[in-house]
């Protein structure tokens, strides 16, 4: 039998607020036939957390409006907003983004020049790997 002479784990890189996310292990095994040296990387997910859930927003006809969904994680968040249909509350679909809708990269929603179809409720989900998070924006906007 061999024995291990010495192994050693070393913290990986720190993303932003988060601890580090991945360590590099490393085991060296000694024997009279002489000597094996092993590494492994081992990864952290860290599912997404909410900076800035979205929330009810009023809104002024003709100006623009912006929803927020900004989130953390590891591996990045990826974002997709989605909106109530006329078919019920539980019957979502994506948000067609260009003229009226964009997306800026943090996950904050700008709908351009507000009319009164922008009206609804709308949805964020965050999503990094097979985790996610779904937070609801009932935006009703009061039009001034």
């Amino acid at each position: 039998m061999g024995e291990i002479s010495s192994s050693s784990l070393t913290p990986g890189q720190v993303d932003n607020a988060f601890e580090a996310n991945f360590a590099k292990a490393k085991s060296e095994a000694i024997n009279a036939a002489g000597t094996a040296t092993h590494s492994a990387e081992l990864t952290v997910n860290v599912p997404p957390k909410w900076i800035r859930e979205p929330q009810d927003v009023h809104a002024i006809l003709g100006r623009d409006v912006a929803l927020n969904c900004e989130v953390e994680g590891f591996p990045r968040p990826t974002t997709l907003w989605t909106r109530a249909n006329d078919f019920g509350v539980l019957n979502y679909q994506v948000l067609p983004l260009g003229l009226s809708y964009n997306q800026f990269p943090n996950g904050t929603l700008l709908i351009s020049s507000v009319d009164k179809s922008a009206q609804g409720s709308y949805t964020c989900t965050a999503q990094n790997g097979d985790r996610k998070s779904t937070r609801l924006n009932s935006s009703h906007p009061r039009y001034l």
